[in-house]
């Protein structure tokens, strides 16, 4: 199996971070200003005006910082992702966290069959979605003090992100002259817990039930093809490439473009 991976995506979780508990710190000194003053004398309007800093501050700061921890300690999606898949032919191509537009991909599987885009999620269980005519609720047991520790993070919207993936994904197999590829949707949830899905619009699994998930999705791929001979739904191996070269990394094609000139 090909792997690619785009470190802009860590690079700016960790940035975002960073700039999160800079804001708190900044905030909470503001404060300790205010509240300082007021024991020199000073207007005692000061300490009113110094609550709403606190409150604010501490827990951008707590935040923060605890998005860092996370980061340095938790394994990284992509490198579960990697090991769950470990063994797959070179016909298949795994690209982690490709900016296209606006949208961040988390991951991509490029396979004969399709493509199948996957968003992960570091929520822990049970997690619980239910789908309706507003559409997909996604629950996860958590509260502000398990966010602001890092505990436990909300599983968000992950339907409206992997839709969004998606569509992107649609438009650049449209770029190779491919629009009629299928393209599934997959949600991972990198701590393994108990997910319950009930009509939603893609299915949400543990990280540890991903390889059979993806062989499923390609049988449904399959499955969906009237005719196998059907080369305008196929990815054929340079449709593959065409891909890959889309999506690969900036180093990598930079190198490859360094290795093809000494030739």
């Amino acid at each position: 199996m090909n792997i690619y991976i785009h470190e802009d995506f860590v690079k700016e979780k960790e940035r975002r971070a960073k700039r999160l508990q800079t804001i708190g710190m900044v905030l909470i000194g503001i404060s300790f200003l205010f509240s300082f003053s007021t024991l020199l004398g000073t207007a005692t309007i000061l300490i009113f005006l110094a609550y709403p800093f606190l409150l604010v501050g501490f827990p951008l700061w707590t935040m923060g910082r605890s998005a860092q921890r996370r980061l340095a300690s938790s394994p990284r999606a992509d490198n579960l992702l990697n090991a769950e898949l470990k063994g797959l032919n070179n016909k298949y191509s795994l690209h982690h966290y490709v900016k296209y537009g606006d949208t961040w991909i988390h991951h991509l599987l490029i396979t004969p069959s399709g493509l199948i885009v996957m968003q992960s999620s570091d929520a822990v269980g049970p997690v619980t979605c239910t789908g309706s005519d507003k559409g997909d609720t996604w629950k996860s047991p958590s509260n502000i003090l398990d966010r602001m520790t890092g505990l436990k993070p909300p599983v968000g919207n992950v339907t409206t992100e992997l839709n969004d993936s998606v569509a992107g994904v649609q438009e650049i197999v449209g770029k190779i002259g491919k629009p009629e590829v299928p393209v599934k949707g997959l949600v991972l949830f990198t701590r393994n817990p108990d997910v319950q899905v009930n009509g939603c619009s893609f299915q949400g699994i543990p990280m540890n039930e991903v390889r059979q998930s993806i062989r499923d999705l390609q049988q449904e791929m399959d499955d969906q093809r009237e005719d196998q001979r059907d080369v305008s739904t196929l990815l054929t191996s340079d449709d593959r490439r065409k891909l890959n070269t889309f999506l690969a990394p900036e180093t990598v094609k930079v190198a490859a473009e360094a290795v093809a000139s000494r030739r």
